[in-house]
C-alpha cells in the first residue's frame, strides 16, 4: 500500500481555503514557507474582526500527531493595521519567520507576493 506524502504547499492552501470559508473577517492569508521546517506550515491571517490592543501571538496547532502526515500549523492572526506594520518592518513576525518568499493564498494555490 503506498504511503501518503506530505505536500506542505497543498495542505497550506487547503487550510487557508477552510479558514476563509469559516471566518468572514479574514481579508488575506499569507503562507510563509521560507525557513520553516519541512513539517511546519506558517500562515499569517489578516483579520479585520480582531479587536484589542495586545500584540499578536502565533497559535501552534499540532496536526495528525503520530501519523505519517504529522505536522504543525502555526497561525499568526493580525489586524489589517498590524499587517501594514509587519510589511513596513515596525512589527516583527515570530522569531525565525520571514516575508521572503511569502505567498498570498486566495482560496486556491499559493501565489508569490510581488
Amino acid at each position: 500500500m503506498p504511503t501518503a506524502t506530505f505536500n506542505r504547499d497543498l495542505i497550506a492552501a487547503a487550510y487557508a481555503k477552510r479558514h476563509k470559508e469559516t471566518d468572514p473577517g479574514i481579508r488575506a492569508i499569507y503562507y510563509l514557507p521560507t525557513g520553516a521546517p519541512p513539517n511546519e506550515i506558517r500562515l499569517v491571517e489578516v483579520n479585520e474582526a480582531i479587536t484589542g490592543t495586545a500584540g499578536p501571538e502565533p497559535i501552534d496547532f499540532g496536526v495528525d500527531s503520530g501519523a505519517p502526515n504529522e505536522h504543525k500549523l502555526i497561525v499568526f492572526d493580525v489586524t489589517p493595521k498590524q499587517w501594514e506594520q509587519v510589511r513596513q518592518g515596525t512589527l516583527p513576525l515570530p522569531q525565525g519567520w520571514t516575508l521572503k518568499g511569502s505567498q498570498e493564498i486566495s482560496g486556491g494555490r499559493p501565489r508569490r507576493r510581488k
